[in-house]
């Protein structure tokens, strides 16, 4: 029989129209620019799964449990996935493709054992946050020195730093699992606690593709300038480049030579 929808469950549903839109715009980002339009469209399929995942979870008791429980474990893994795939592309590193089939078929085998009894939600639930951890350390540690190379070491930070802390915070919850101290948390019910953890899944999820959108647009900015600025086919300056040189080294000159003069 149907349930009827928690206040929790309708922001869970408020994020999957989020990304949802999210989805959309790296779509259209995807077809419009050539610039990282691989990375764009995996980035596009993180948050579309990542959505459909987030709906299923919300709707459970109002849909098949195969769908609420196994299913929407499983795409949530293999958004993560998409995600990890985005980055090694977007920073040009060898996709490690095996790996990312050999997860999934993990999460498929493990969640698929487990099924949808209550006895062994616990399980399912480790298993899925071992392997979401293990993506997110992963994808880490696969970009970090390329990210900090274009962007620096603050951006690098900001953005990879809430990644390691959400990989610490499911490693812990699936350790707690394994020694027996793992209890299994009903987010559906109405709480602070579980308002607080959706509110910061909404801002989480915006703050990812606000910041790898900003990663896009800088390098962008930066491919422009230097087409302005570079011949295209020995990558030496130009005029214009050369103009500015010499204005910007005429401008310190003059400003020394007045404070000698003076």
């Amino acid at each position: 029989m149907p349930h009827t929808l928690t206040i929790v469950q309708w922001l869970l549903l408020a994020v999957a129209v989020q990304q949802v839109v999210f989805s959309t715009a790296w779509l259209a980002v995807a077809r419009l620019a050539g610039l990282a339009r691989q990375s764009a469209y995996y980035w596009a399929a993180f948050c579309g799964l990542g959505a459909l995942s987030i709906l299923l979870l919300a709707l459970r008791g109002n849909v098949p449990q195969v769908l609420g429980y196994q299913l929407a474990d499983v795409l949530l893994v293999i958004s993560a996935t998409a995600a990890r795939r985005a980055s090694e592309l977007f920073f040009d590193r060898p996709g490690r493709l095996r790996e990312h089939a050999l997860i999934i078929g993990l999460a498929i085998l493990g969640i698929g054992l487990t099924g949808t009894s209550v006895a062994m939600e616990e399980w399912r639930i480790a298993i899925v946050c071992l392997l979401i951890a293990w993506i997110a350390a992963r994808g880490v540690w696969g970009v970090h020195a390329s990210m900090a190379q274009e962007f620096g070491r603050p951006v690098t930070l900001l953005l990879h730093g809430p990644t390691l802390f959400i990989a610490a915070t499911l490693l812990w919850r699936a350790f707690a699992v394994f020694t027996g101290n793992g209890q299994a948390l009903d987010y559906r019910e109405d709480g602070l606690l579980n308002e607080l953890l959706t509110l910061t899944l909404l801002l989480v999820a915006s703050f990812l593709s606000l910041i790898y959108g900003g990663m896009l647009m800088a390098r962008l900015v930066r491919r422009l300038h230097d087409l302005a600025l570079k011949d295209p086919l020995t990558g030496l300056l130009n005029r214009r480049a050369a103009q500015q040189l010499l204005e910007r080294e005429w401008a310190l000159t003059a400003t020394k030579t007045c404070r000698f003069a003076c």
